[in-house]
């Protein structure tokens, strides 16, 4: 992200800060109580749209400092969940149960 800070131009500031923040949130590893494997966060699908925000964001020299460090939360906030966590098939098959008409 510091390279983000240190670009001369609002259209490469906003495009690796979405990138880096992006970066950040894919990857990580989940997880889940009954789920047998790991899970994975694949990229955010809002990445494309993070970077318009962020772009405008720089571009906006006359927005107060509240203002557009809320629009950066916002553009993080999507690329966060907009993250997805995809979990590999198990290779322990669930346990097959008989339908509630068939229990006696």
């Amino acid at each position: 992200a510091a390279a983000a800070f240190e670009a001369r131009t609002a259209q490469a500031a906003g495009t690796l800060l979405a990138q880096a923040v992006a970066g950040y949130l894919t990857g990580h590893s989940f997880m889940v109580p009954g789920v047998t494997t790991m899970g994975t966060s694949a990229p955010p699908l809002a990445l494309p749209g993070a970077i318009v925000a962020l772009v405008a964001v720089f571009s906006d020299v006359d927005a107060s400092l509240d203002t557009r460090a809320q629009r950066v939360a916002a553009a993080c906030t999507s690329l966060a969940t907009t993250t997805l966590v995809v979990f590999a098939p198990s290779p322990i098959p669930p346990p097959i149960c008989p339908p509630p008409s068939m229990v006696s």
